[in-house]
């Protein structure tokens, strides 16, 4: 019985995060990325330096509570929803309706902020991006996230000289549609399993998962990087 009570509970819940529907959705989560990320719109690192150099240190403790409830929580959610995301991605190969080449072909038609920074590195090197473009929409990554001790991208002499081959799977240049087959596959896992949702419900909530995955974090990070950027100046002041 109560193997029973867990599957159908484990069911309900597979089928609200695809769906969208109780707490914990992808689409809340995201919403309060979003709202970090006009968070950072009015403010620049300069003018936060500027205000801790000053004294302002309370100004990092607000940093740090927009940082946990709009962007640590929300990240951790979203994260939780990407895993599933891949894990259901998985099974569709495991049963045999998508091959290796098939899932690889997928993961590559998502445009996802890693493969926005490669073709936008090619771009400066190119000269169709300048510099201040470049690291304002980049210069905040750190190769440690949460390493005090780790230099940002835009603190790194060179970082856009040596060239980057990336795997091809992260550049987001092809498109993906389900074929006849592939549709008729998927429904029928999904009938087979009970859920009520489409095909097409499915390969959305994949997609958009795995890419609101990167986007969060890109955010999340952000707002991360020049908390950590203003303690080591606080405690050189």
């Amino acid at each position: 019985k109560q193997a029973a009570e867990f599957s159908d509970a484990l069911k309900s819940l597979t089928e609200q995060a695809i769906t969208g529907g109780g707490p914990g959705s992808l689409k809340e989560a995201c919403n309060k990325i979003q709202t970090l990320k006009k968070v950072q719109r009015q403010r620049s690192l300069p003018f936060l330096t500027t205000e801790v150099q000053n004294g302002n240190s309370t100004l990092i403790m607000t940093l740090l509570d927009q940082c946990r409830e709009f962007g640590t929580c929300p990240f951790s959610i979203i994260a939780r929803h990407a895993f599933i995301a891949e894990s259901l991605l998985r099974s569709i190969g495991e049963r045999g309706v998508f091959d290796e080449s098939t899932i690889a072909m997928f993961k590559a038609s998502i445009k996802t902020v890693a493969g926005n920074l490669v073709k936008d590195m090619e771009a400066r090197r190119n000269h169709q991006l300048s510099d201040e473009e470049f690291f304002s929409r980049y210069g905040h990554l750190r190769p440690g996230t949460y390493d005090i001790t780790s230099s940002r991208y835009d603190q790194m002499e060179g970082l856009l000289t040596t060239p980057v081959h990336p795997p091809e799977q992260i550049i987001g240049k092809t498109t993906f549609e389900l074929k006849t087959a592939q549709h008729q596959g998927i429904e029928s896992l999904i009938r087979e399993t009970g859920f009520q949702f489409s095909p097409n419900q499915l390969i959305d909530y994949i997609c958009r998962a795995i890419k609101e995955r990167e986007f969060a974090k890109s955010i999340f990070s952000r707002h991360l990087s020049d908390i950590l950027e203003l303690i080591a100046i606080w405690c050189d002041t």
